[in-house]
């Protein structure tokens, strides 16, 4: 805008209101009120006692975390023996992958059971090309349905089905990943979206 350039590049008739509006501009000030934190000076003695205590932390942490590389690097030996047909670092990243794994999995619910059997339902007969259904876009019309039954009637239907689903979720946890296909259906796929658009 004009009016934010300096006078002497400001149009004639701006000349002066520009020079008047630099002129009074004052230093930015601060928006927020800090309040000052109020801190202890510490004392040599007591700086060289904390220093000296995270060194001995520090020492400690590293011995510790040494022992426990050694030890994953052991039983990746042990494993590559037992098995092979893979290097020691893929053996290694097997074992480290497994900590990120939830230690406790959720219970299955019948209600899950119950959702998991209605979806499925649902998207048996579509025609092709027609868009699935979610079970979120069915939940308001099943949660009636669940409610209307009777608990026996529930117990009926999603007995046989629990070892289904717990097997669907364990499979999902812990079943292995073909990365390479992976890769390949998702490239093949965003190419045809690239060219579909």
């Amino acid at each position: 805008m004009a009016i934010l350039t300096t006078a002497i590049e400001a149009p004639k008739r701006y000349r002066n209101l520009t020079r008047h509006i630099i002129a009074d501009a004052s230093r930015r000030r601060p928006h927020r009120l800090k309040k000052k934190r109020k801190s202890q000076k510490k004392t040599a003695a007591a700086k060289a006692e904390a220093k000296a205590k995270r060194d001995a932390r520090q020492e400690e942490y590293s011995s510790a975390l040494q022992a426990a590389v050694e030890l994953v690097e052991a039983e990746a030996i042990k494993l590559r023996e037992q098995f092979g047909g893979h290097t020691l670092d893929y053996y290694k990243a097997e074992i480290l992958q497994t900590g990120h794994l939830k230690s406790e999995a959720r219970a299955v619910s019948r209600w899950n059971v119950f959702l998991r059997h209605e979806a499925k339902k649902a998207n048996e007969n579509l025609e092709e090309g027609e868009e699935r259904q979610k079970v979120h876009q069915l939940s308001t019309t099943l949660r009636e349905k669940w409610i209307s039954m009777s608990e026996e009637e529930k117990i009926a239907l999603t007995d046989p089905l629990m070892d289904e689903l717990k097997e669907h979720r364990a499979n999902s946890t812990y079943g292995r990943h073909n990365v390479g296909l992976e890769t390949f259906n998702s490239a093949t796929q965003s190419l045809l979206t690239i060219e579909n658009y």
